[in-house]
């Protein structure tokens, strides 16, 4: 949805049933951080300390991002040759803003301008990150739920307009959703009374940072995924290796999806394709499958071995 929704965003809005749909694809933004708070809670168990976290998160994340900037640069290259023009983006022209778009710290973070549309939510996922390798210096599982838990009920008090750096907040509730969910979920923490405590503090931010501001969807949707992850355990007999196996090649098509779907093969998407439903939905199902393509070669040689590379890198040092 996520992949679709973007594929038409540049294009004119044209009234009918499939751009009607895709336009939702806005709400992936809470599915993700919904998954990402209980997955991360996932990851906390294989960890022995707060420097393992952050530097399982940092193999896991930048090689692929790296590798989806170098994707950035040479499609405007190719623009830049074949059409005279670079409508990719807006390139670092400081050395600090180029540091800043290597290590993912552009808007919302700071006034750096992302190269591609979809890392203002990775920035948002390694604050997230950070605030989790916080609640593990306080050492048990125990003390890192009451610091999630903490936060959570801190963050609703505070008003995100005061500075650029509280971004984070209006997302927060969402991501502590997922962790609550994953609490709820874990045999090891017998206090479900603080769980439900802590799921309360989320609903609170939810409806302050988002129902009442009128983002029905987005709350509706952090409540579906929340729901779906929560009966996971029963659901999971039901899907097939292939269709898990999207979930490997998801990060890729995060990063890649606009450069090669919109900056790329996007310049393929004449008035024909963009006014005729049929032909709209065939181009985008095509540009998709070839995303996920790539994907997959970028997930075998570049994603999977960083991931075996940095654990066996941590194992020795950490």
């Amino acid at each position: 949805m996520v992949v679709f929704f973007h594929l038409n965003e540049p294009i004119p809005y044209i009234h009918n049933f499939y751009r009607s749909i895709v336009k939702l694809g806005h709400i992936g933004v809470p599915v993700f951080f919904v998954i990402s708070g209980y997955c991360i809670l996932l990851a906390t168990r294989h960890c022995k300390n707060s420097l393992e976290f952050i530097s399982r998160r940092c193999f896991r994340i930048f090689p692929t991002y790296w590798f989806s900037l170098a994707i950035v640069l040479a499609v405007a290259i190719f623009q830049k040759l074949t059409l005279g023009n670079n409508s990719v983006a807006v390139f670092p022209h400081t050395i600090s803003d180029a540091l800043k778009t290597i290590f993912i710290l552009t808007k919302p973070f700071g006034s750096t301008t992302t190269i591609n549309w979809v890392y203002w939510s990775l920035t948002c996922e390694l604050f997230f990150y950070f605030i989790i390798g916080l609640g593990l210096l306080f050492g048990s599982t125990a003390q890192l739920f009451y610091f999630i838990g903490a936060i959570s009920l801190v963050s609703i008090f505070i008003d995100p307009n005061l500075s650029a750096y509280l971004f984070w907040v209006p997302y927060w509730h969402t991501f502590a959703l997922g962790a609550g969910i994953y609490y709820l979920h874990s045999q090891k923490l017998a206090y479900y009374r603080l769980t439900l405590l802590l799921l309360i503090f989320c609903l609170v931010g939810l409806y302050l940072f988002h129902y009442k501001m009128g983002y029905y969807a987005y709350v509706t949707a952090t409540f579906a995924s929340g729901i779906l992850i929560y009966l996971s355990p029963y659901l999971n007999q039901y899907l097939n290796e292939k269709v898990q196996r999207l979930g490997d090649l998801s990060y890729s098509v995060y990063l890649i999806h606009v450069p090669i779907g919109v900056y790329l093969l996007g310049l393929l998407k004449n008035n024909f394709i963009q006014t005729h439903i049929t032909a709209n939905i065939l181009f985008d199902s095509g540009v998709y499958l070839i995303v996920l393509y790539i994907s997959y070669y970028i997930y075998t040689y570049i994603e999977s071995p960083a991931i075996i590379y940095g654990k066996h890198f941590i194992k020795k040092r950490v």
